[in-house]
């Protein structure tokens, strides 16, 4: 047996999408993908694409989503 504290998790925390995230809120706060987008000013595919994982973030888009959700764009770059 190992010298080691029963609350060591040894399992890594499991990284949350940002396109999850970004779904997530939306859900919460009633807003559609197409209102969404018009919000940020992207096309409606860019945002489907970056819920569903398939467009990666870059700055711009992080700044917009800090400015439509109020949530850092640090937080969002951390992701990528």
């Amino acid at each position: 047996m190992q010298n080691q504290p029963k609350h060591v998790n040894p399992r890594p925390a499991r990284a949350v999408p940002p396109g999850a995230t970004i779904r997530s809120e939306l859900k919460a706060r009633g807003i559609s993908q197409v209102v969404f987008a018009n919000t940020i000013e992207r096309p409606v595919q860019f945002v489907s694409e970056l819920v569903n994982g398939k467009r990666e973030l870059t700055a711009d888009t992080a700044r917009r989503l800090e400015a439509a959700l109020n949530i850092p764009a640090g937080f969002w770059l951390r992701y990528e």
